[in-house]
């Protein structure tokens, strides 16, 4: 008996440090990829925030090396399939493009569960777009906004 407790002390040490490392070992990735997509440019722009559509906070992401190119928002599919965590993916876009990703109402940053379940249609999504384009637009001097979309984005940028 006392040399199975023993064994199993063991085994539950190597656990513990095995998951140790490897939060460790993540923690380290996520600082090296942050560190190389990081805009530090003066021209450039790396923002996160959130902004009040529809009644409800929604994040965005701002990213791009110049913020005089012009705005290119994504429109995800899903809903519920938010682009925010391949924001990697999209980094040579944000050479040409200042690239906006927005986490619509109840998908990725701004999902909420309390969300009221009657505001999760079209309708409410496509008031949501066009308020995020207002806002951004007032924002960037009015400039022209290119849509990327993909999935239900389509109809919602239709």
């Amino acid at each position: 008996m006392r040399r199975f407790r023993r064994i199993l002390l063991v085994l539950l040490a190597i656990i513990c440090a095995l998951v140790l490392g490897l939060l460790a070992w993540r923690a380290l990735e996520q600082a090296h990829i942050a560190a190389a997509l990081r805009i530090a440019a003066p021209p450039g722009i790396d923002e996160l925030e959130a902004v009040d559509l529809g009644g409800l906070p929604q994040w965005i992401s701002i990213r791009g090396h110049d913020r005089r190119k012009p705005l290119l928002l994504f429109l995800h599919g899903g809903p519920g399939f938010p682009q925010m965590p391949f924001m990697k993916n999209n980094a040579l876009l944000e050479e040409d493009f200042v690239v906006v990703q927005w986490d619509e109402r109840g998908a990725g940053k701004t999902f909420d569960p309390d969300t009221p379940g009657a505001t999760m249609n079209l309708e409410q999504l496509v008031g949501d777009a066009h308020q995020l384009v207002q806002i951004l637009r007032g924002r960037f001097g009015g400039q022209r906004i290119f849509l990327c979309a993909h999935s239900y984005g389509t109809l919602v940028g239709a």
